[in-house]
């Protein structure tokens, strides 16, 4: 080089020391710099031909592709699972299946995932735009609605003595300290229902680890059912009124919320179905899984209620499979107690069952631990009676806890 100085060229992820360096100045790193390459340290790196950087261009935007289609593929996978219809993973990207989903139409959102998959020349669009129950801007004005929609005729009765084929979970964070305000205003919706005589009802609960969040749970029989009773609200405009003065109140004392669907697994669920009247807490885990091992994650919850029906078989869960409202696969694993106390049985049983494994049992849960879990969360909740919404005969069974006396206001 002219004037004795030579050239080098360093790939920057090489060169890690600049960036941790305590002290950042032209000087400094020129110092810093010197010593590297006096040492060896600093490895030359050489441009790649123009034909070569458009090259690996196109295999960086192939491999995005590749992981795009991926994912569409494991969600129509999940939904077809959803419809129990049997296809294999691999034939999925198939032609030929891609044209017999579109001619079925199995499902709006099937049908897009397939439009999807097939082309992969719009951009991706929300979930919430296919599927209007799920819609973040009803997220709080469709609970009154979804309430009055209800659960057909075996939920329109009472609570459910069954596991419910659908469940909504409304899910609202409260703000710090807001609490109280939040359950306040919370009453005024079962009164509002019980005022129109809606005969279909939900619980609500409180947490008592993890995040401040209310949970409400609603059964109904199908999306469907739903969908057409949700005209109702607009018949009654005294009902529609209070439902939006309650929606206003609730948006001071909320940070966020979010709204759930989800699908009945009975074949992974265990026990008899209690008596719902009677749970005063509940424990719910979150499993969040990798797309593409739902199958490992059926695997797994079949080993597990194996295991727990030889070792502890007083113990009762139901698991659900998140349609819409969550990424997915995305599973919801509920049990209640009717003391809080209970829970250290509920505990002991599962340590039990965990150790009583076949060598089989063992091995599929690791495998899906390892491969197949992305992570998981099990927070505890209260029932709460005041925000709940039960038919007089619920109430009956217990008074003392379903109608709890109000404290004197104060003179």
């Amino acid at each position: 080089m002219p004037a004795g100085i030579g050239f080098h060229l360093a790939h920057a992820k090489r060169l890690r020391a600049i960036a941790t360096a305590p002290q950042k100045t032209d000087q400094v790193d020129a110092r810093l710099l010197g010593r590297m390459l006096l040492s060896g340290l600093i490895l030359e790196a050489y441009p790649r031909a123009g034909d070569q950087r458009e090259l690996l261009r196109l295999l960086r935007h192939r491999t995005t592709l590749v992981r795009y289609r991926t994912r569409l593929a494991g969600r129509m996978h999940s939904q077809l699972h959803q419809q129990r219809l049997a296809l294999p993973r691999e034939k999925l990207l198939r032609q030929a299946t891609r044209a017999w989903l579109r001619r079925s139409g199995t499902t709006l959102m099937l049908t897009d995932l397939t439009t999807r998959l097939g082309g992969l020349r719009s951009s991706p669009q929300s979930l919430s735009e296919r599927w209007p129950l799920m819609n973040p801007r009803l997220s709080l004005l469709t609970l009154p609605a979804l309430l009055l929609a209800g659960a057909g005729t075996a939920l329109a009765q009472g609570l459910p003595t069954s596991q419910p084929a659908l469940i909504q979970i409304f899910r609202e964070q409260v703000k710090l300290g807001r609490a109280a305000d939040h359950a306040r205003i919370e009453a005024g919706w079962p009164a509002a229902f019980a005022k129109a005589k809606s005969p279909n009802y939900y619980l609500a609960m409180t947490s008592l680890t993890g995040a401040s969040e209310a949970w409400f749970i609603i059964p109904y029989a199908s999306n469907a059912v739903a969908a057409a009773e949700m005209k109702l609200e607009e018949s009654d405009t005294t009902l529609a009124a209070e439902l939006q003065r309650l929606s206003r109140a609730d948006a001071e004392v909320l940070t966020d919320a979010q709204s759930i669907q989800a699908v009945a697994r009975p074949e992974l669920s265990y026990g008899a179905y209690p008596n719902l009247a009677r749970q005063r807490f509940w424990e719910i885990s979150i499993f969040r899984v990798r797309p593409g091992h739902e199958a490992d994650f059926d695997a797994a919850a079949k080993a597990y209620g194996a295991s727990t029906g030889r070792t502890a078989p007083s113990s009762s869960y139901r698991v659900y499979e998140v349609t819409a409202g969550m990424p997915s696969p995305t599973y919801v694993v509920f049990a209640s107690v009717e003391s809080y106390g209970q829970f250290d049985e509920m505990m002991a049983n599962g340590m039990k069952t965990m150790q009583n494994f076949t060598p089989e049992e063992r091995t599929t849960l690791q495998k899906f631990s390892a491969e197949g879990l992305l992570n998981s969360e099990t927070n505890r909740f209260q029932l709460n009676p005041v925000m709940s919404y039960v038919s007089s005969e619920t109430r009956a069974t217990d008074p003392t806890f379903w109608m709890p006396k109000r404290p004197a206001r104060r003179p």
